[in-house]
């Protein structure tokens, strides 16, 4: 009877040790989407590569992200910049100098490198958070965004907090990244 009382004892012991482990790896990333839902988004700018298979293009953008639209402005190359994506959980649309398109978010989907604001945003504050943990360093943690198919993950490592770097992958496959400078909390102005 002890030693089945010990044992009893034992495995809840472990198990107890285990899930204060995993709430202790992920406490990092929970402080961040908490102060993110508390300041209602953020902003960003970024340099990001985007991998669409066949071609790799480079370019440097500023992101402001709120719960309701994710808006990305290209700064650099200066070919396109000034154009300004704005993407919400319905629709997306493309403006430059005065012109708006509007694409389908669905059909466009939140892959497109101009979603960049939107899909980190809304993977940061509201996505399910599958890992995380000391990577080199920075803090790392993992996002799963949708599902079966159409799963993507995020990666992004924080130092002190803060999103330094992102990673977008499908089927294993990393077709977007984003180096991030001068993030704040709070969608601005």
């Amino acid at each position: 009877m002890r030693r089945t009382a010990a044992a009893i004892a034992i495995g809840i012991c472990v198990l107890t040790c285990g899930c204060a482990k995993e709430d202790a790896a992920l406490e990092e990333a929970l402080n961040f989407r908490t102060s993110l839902l508390s300041a209602g988004g953020c902003r960003y700018s970024a340099d990001v590569t985007a991998d669409l298979g066949e071609k790799t293009y480079e370019f440097s953008v500023d992101c402001v992200y709120d719960e309701t639209e994710g808006t990305v402005t290209v700064t650099s190359p200066e070919s396109i910049a000034g154009i300004t994506a704005a993407v919400s959980g319905d629709e997306a649309q493309l403006r430059f100098d005065g012109l708006a398109l509007t694409l389908d978010g669905e059909e466009e989907g939140w892959l497109s490198p101009m979603a960049a604001a939107w899909t980190l945003g809304t993977a940061w504050e509201t996505d399910y958070i599958s890992a995380g943990g000391d990577d080199g360093g920075r803090y790392r943690m993992t996002i799963l965004k949708g599902y079966d198919e159409e799963e993507i993950q995020i990666d992004t490592w924080l130092e002190d907090g803060i999103p330094v770097r992102s990673e977008v992958s499908c089927g294993g496959e990393r077709i977007l990244t984003a180096v991030i400078r001068e993030f704040g909390l709070g969608p601005g102005e």
